[in-house]
C-alpha cells in the first residue's frame, strides 16, 4: 500500500513539474533567444521477487530544452555574413556621395569648367578676366579633388575607430561568454541541465557571430569558442584582443593582435570584416583613384605650360603644385637592397613631325674622309626593324613605315602598364600607371637601337631594370621619381599671378620644328593645347572625364553589389530563423494542451492518492 501512495507522490512531483515547465514557456513565448523546455518523463519500477521487474510510477528525469545545434551553427554562419556586407552597404553609400557629389563644385562639373575656360583662354588669350576665370576654374578643380581625397581620409580614420570600439565591444561578449560558462558548469554540477542559461550563452554567440566570424563547438556538455582559427572561450578563460598602433605599419592605424600572443588576429567575416575592408581596401582604392586622376591632370598640364610662352613672352612655370617624389634611389622591400624607381621618364631627341615615318625624321650622321682627306659628314635615313620590352611586353617596329604617334599608340595598346605620349617638343614620354605602383619595372632594346635614337636610354646597349639601382644610368637624365601618396590631396594651383599662365605656343627661330620663342599677339594655340587634354587618353585607355565616370561606375557597382549580398543574406536568415522557430519556439495553442493535459493528470494522481487512502482506511479501520 505504502508503494502505492508513493507511486501517486511521484505522479504529481512529475505533473507538477510539467505544469510549471509549461507556465515558464507560456511566460517567455516572447522573449528573444528562448528556446522551448520540456520534461523528459521515465519509468520507476523495482524487482518484485515474485513478479520480477513492477511499474512503481514515474518521474523527470530532466528539464531539456529543444534546441537544433545545425541551425544554430547555419544562422551564425549567415549572420557573420551579413554583418560584413550590411556594414559595407551602408558607408559605401557615403563614399558615392563623396566621389558623386551632386553640387556644382563637384569634380566633374570642376573638371569640365576647367577644360571650358581655358578653351575660351584660347580664343582670347590676351583678356586678363578670362585668365582670371582660367585660375579660379583651376583653383575650384584642385580643391574639389583636395577635399575629396580628404573625406576619404576622414571616412578612413573613422573606420579605424569604428574597428576599435568593436574590438572593445568583442572582448564585453568574450568575457560575459566566459562567465556564462563558469555558471553553466556550477549548475549543472549536480547533473542538471542550465537550459536558461544555456539559452543566454547561444543568444549572446549569435550576436557576437553578427560582429565577427566565431565558431562554437559543443560536446559533452561544454561550449568551447573559436575566433579565427583560435580558441577563446573554454570553461572560464577567454582571451583578449589588443589594439596596437605603429605609424611605420599601415599609417598608424589600428592593428589587432592576441593580448597574450602579441601576434595577429584573423578576421573572417563580420562587421568587423566589413570595417577592416572599407579602411584598408575601399577607402584607399578610392583615395589612390583621386591621386592618379590629380597627377595625371598635374603632370600633362604642368608640361604643356612649361613648353609655351606667357602674356610677357616668358617661359611658361608649373600651373599647377608638382606633386612631391620619393627619392629615386631606395629600399622599398626593407631588405637592405635598393630599387631605382622611375614613374616618368622623357626622351631627349625632339620629333617635330609626329605622324611622319620614323626613318624620315631619325638620321644617321656618318662620317667620311674624301680623297683630299677632308672629313665628309653625310645623315642617312634611320632605317631599323627591331623591338623593345617596357615591363616585359613586346614593342615591334618598322621605322621606315611607323612614326613617332604609330608607336606611342602601339606602346598603350599593348598594356604595358604605362602611358606613352609626345611631350609638347615632340619627345617621347613613358608614365608608368597606378596599377605599376607608379614605376617602371624594365625597359630593355632587345632589337635594334631605337630608344637610344629617341633618347630614353642613353646608349644603344643599354636596359633598366628597377631591382639593380645602378641600371638607372641606363636612362635618359629627364627622370622623374615615384610619387608620393596624397598627390591629390596636396593639389594646389601655382600660379599667382594670371599673366604667367602659358597660353601661347610660340614660334619656330631656328628652323627645327621645335617653337623657341615667344609667338604673336593673339597665340593661344598653348592654351588650346592644354584644353585639348580633355579629349586624350592620358589615364591608360581612358581620357580624364572618362577615367572619372569609370571610378563612379566602379564605386556605384560596388555599392549595389553590397545591396544585392546583404538583401540575400537578409532572405536566407528570415528563412532559417523560420525554420529554427518552429521546433523551438512557444507555441501557445500547444502549451494550453499541455497544460490541461498535465492538469488532469495531476487531477488523477490526486485521485488515486484518494483511492489508495481510501483503501488503506478500510484495511486498517474497518476489517
Amino acid at each position: 500500500m505504502f508503494n502505492s501512495l508513493e507511486i501517486g507522490k511521484r505522479s504529481l512531483v512529475s505533473h507538477k513539474l510539467a505544469m510549471d515547465t509549461t507556465g515558464h514557456n507560456i511566460s517567455n513565448a516572447n522573449k528573444e533567444g528562448y528556446s522551448r523546455q520540456m520534461v523528459d518523463m521515465e519509468t520507476v519500477s523495482m524487482q518484485d521477487p515474485r513478479y520480477g521487474r513492477v511499474g512503481i510510477g514515474s518521474e523527470v528525469e530532466t528539464i531539456k530544452r529543444v534546441r537544433d545545434s545545425f541551425i544554430d551553427d547555419r544562422i551564425m554562419k549567415e549572420k557573420s555574413e551579413s554583418g560584413k556586407w550590411e556594414t559595407k552597404e551602408l558607408n559605401l553609400k557615403h563614399m558615392e556621395y563623396i566621389i558623386n557629389e551632386p553640387s556644382e563644385q563637384s569634380i566633374r562639373n570642376t573638371l569640365d569648367e576647367y577644360w571650358g575656360a581655358m578653351q575660351e583662354l584660347s580664343k582670347n588669350p590676351e583678356d586678363m578676366a578670362i585668365r582670371a576665370n582660367v585660375k579660379e576654374r583651376a583653383e575650384e578643380l584642385a580643391t574639389a579633388i583636395s577635399t575629396s581625397y580628404e573625406r576619404f581620409q576622414a571616412l578612413q580614420t573613422s573606420f579605424d575607430g569604428d574597428i576599435e570600439s568593436t574590438v572593445t565591444s568583442i572582448n564585453s561578449y568574450l568575457k560575459r561568454l566566459a562567465e556564462i560558462n563558469s555558471q553553466i558548469q556550477r549548475a549543472e554540477a549536480g547533473g542538471q541541465n542550465a537550459n536558461d542559461l544555456r539559452d543566454e550563452f547561444d543568444l549572446l554567440t549569435e550576436e557576437l557571430s553578427k560582429i565577427v566570424s566565431i565558431k562554437v563547438i559543443r560536446k559533452d556538455g561544454e561550449n568551447v569558442v573559436s575566433l579565427g582559427g583560435r580558441v577563446v572561450v573554454q570553461k572560464d578563460q577567454y582571451k583578449e584582443i589588443t589594439v596596437k598602433r605603429d605609424s611605420k605599419i599601415n599609417n598608424g592605424m589600428a592593428q589587432l593582435l592576441w593580448a597574450d600572443l602579441e601576434e595577429p588576429v584573423r578576421v573572417e567575416n563580420g562587421n568587423l570584416k566589413g570595417l577592416i575592408d572599407l579602411r584598408d581596401k575601399e577607402s584607399v582604392k578610392y583615395m589612390k583613384y583621386l591621386d592618379e586622376l590629380a597627377i595625371g591632370i598635374i603632370d600633362t598640364t604642368n608640361e604643356m605650360n612649361r613648353a609655351g610662352f606667357d602674356l610677357k613672352g616668358r617661359k611658361g612655370q608649373d600651373f599647377f603644385e608638382d606633386f612631391s617624389t620619393y627619392p629615386l634611389i631606395r629600399d622599398i622591400n626593407n631588405d637592405g637592397g635598393n630599387e631605382a624607381l622611375v614613374y616618368k621618364l622623357s626622351g631627349t631627341k625632339e620629333i617635330a613631325e609626329l605622324k611622319k615615318p620614323l626613318s624620315e625624321v631619325l638620321k644617321i650622321e656618318t662620317q667620311t674622309t674624301d680623297a683630299n682627306g677632308n672629313t665628309v659628314t653625310t645623315n642617312a635615313p634611320f632605317e631599323e626593324e627591331g623591338f623593345f620590352e617596357i615591363n616585359g611586353v613586346r614593342i615591334s617596329y618598322n621605322t621606315s613605315q611607323d612614326s613617332l604617334t604609330d608607336i606611342i599608340e602601339e606602346i598603350n595598346k599593348s598594356k604595358a602598364g604605362v602611358v606613352a605620349s609626345a611631350g609638347p617638343n615632340g619627345k617621347l614620354k613613358l608614365r608608368a600607371l597606378k596599377d605599376e605602383d607608379y614605376y617602371i619595372k624594365t625597359l630593355n632594346q632587345k632589337s635594334g637601337t631605337l630608344l637610344n635614337k629617341l633618347g630614353i636610354l642613353s646608349t644603344e646597349n643599354a636596359d633598366f631594370d628597377f631591382r639593380k639601382a645602378d641600371s638607372i644610368s641606363s636612362l635618359s637624365q629627364e627622370i622623374t621619381g615615384q610619387p608620393r601618396e596624397g598627390a591629390a590631396f596636396r593639389m594646389r594651383f601655382a600660379i599667382e599671378n594670371v599673366d604667367e599662365i602659358a597660353a601661347s605656343i610660340g614660334v619656330d627661330s631656328d628652323g627645327d620644328g621645335i617653337p623657341d620663342s615667344p609667338g604673336n599677339e593673339g597665340d593661344g594655340r598653348n592654351a588650346l593645347r592644354i584644353a585639348s587634354l580633355k579629349d586624350k587618353k592620358s589615364i591608360g585607355d581612358f581620357t580624364y572625364a572618362e577615367f572619372f565616370k569609370s571610378v563612379i561606375s566602379d564605386l556605384g557597382v560596388s555599392s549595389q553589389e553590397a545591396k544585392k549580398f546583404m538583401k540575400n543574406q537578409k532572405v536566407m536568415i528570415d528563412n532559417l530563423e523560420k525554420r529554427r522557430e518552429a521546433v523551438v519556439g512557444v507555441s501557445l495553442d500547444e502549451e494550453m494542451a499541455n497544460m490541461i493535459k498535465y492538469q488532469h493528470g495531476y487531477d488523477a494522481a490526486a485521485k488515486y492518492i484518494t483511492t489508495v487512502n481510501e483503501m488503506m482506511d478500510t484495511l486498517i479501520n474497518k476489517l
